[in-house]
């Protein structure tokens, strides 16, 4: 018997499911090596019947676990479980990874080709065009955003309490005329300068942009939350942005 401990209850191994697992991830936002393990070796079994042509009827996960991984209702649990597999692979190594789903929809246990595996980079240009392409975004990029946003934040805080200038890299036009354009058709109630297209800005912009997308009711402070975190540091040092052109 395996006994996993964490704040103060002892969990069985063999009480997992994937459900449980999946659920720890919603909640946390992260899984421990040995939950990893456990969806990596029941991918392994599906996809051990599915080659031998020995899998039966499989059972659908619930719509909001689908939802938090960006997939369409009436998913299976192990296209659920191949879906979060390949994001935690992608965040770990900083680029999309398909190796998952890719196995699943081929049924086989070989790797893809290099280009399907790395096809798409994951990236801020890549994650806010499709957002503004398709008008919503998965909660797996919500958080990527998100981490990139609060990352800058504390290097903005070391950057310039050290007297240094922010180097802000300059956002393609078309970024910030398809974000303001978004804006407009959602009725938000913000637009993003057009004399400051920094990364930083459309980052923070989409973010608040999405809250306002997903949120029923806001405060007007929370309307330009992420927006009003940079200008609270780039005000508060005096500090102006020194641009970086690609």
């Amino acid at each position: 018997m395996h006994n996993t401990n964490g704040a103060g209850v002892t969990e069985r191994q063999e009480d997992w499911t994937p459900e449980s697992v999946l659920e720890d991830w919603i909640a946390d936002r992260k899984l421990t090596r040995r939950k990893t393990a456990f969806l990596k070796q029941f991918h392994q079994q599906q996809l051990h019947g599915a080659v031998g042509d020995m899998i039966g009827f499989l059972p659908i996960a619930p719509d909001h676990i689908c939802a938090e991984l960006g997939l369409s209702s009436g998913c299976s649990w192990w296209s659920v479980v191949a879906e979060l597999l390949d994001h935690l692979e992608s965040q770990k190594l900083g680029h999309k990874v398909t190796l998952y789903t890719w196995q699943l929809e081929n049924c086989t246990l070989e790797k893809p080709p290099v280009q399907i595996a790395e096809s798409k980079i994951i990236n801020e240009e890549n994650v806010l065009s499709d957002f503004i392409s398709n008008k919503k975004i998965s909660e797996s990029r919500k958080s990527f955003l998100l981490d990139n946003h609060e990352t800058r934040i504390g290097q903005m805080d070391y950057v310039l309490v050290h007297g240094n200038p922010w180097k802000g890299n300059i956002c393609p036009d078309g970024i910030i005329e398809g974000l303001n354009d978004l804006a407009k058709s959602k009725e938000f109630p913000k637009q993003l300068d057009t004399r400051y297209p920094y990364w930083d800005y459309a980052i923070a912009f989409a973010l608040d942009l999405i809250n306002w997308i997903e949120k029923d009711e806001l405060l007007e402070s929370e309307l330009s939350e992420k927006l009003d975190q940079i200008n609270y540091q780039m005000n508060y040092f005096g500090a102006v942005f020194w641009p970086i052109y690609f």
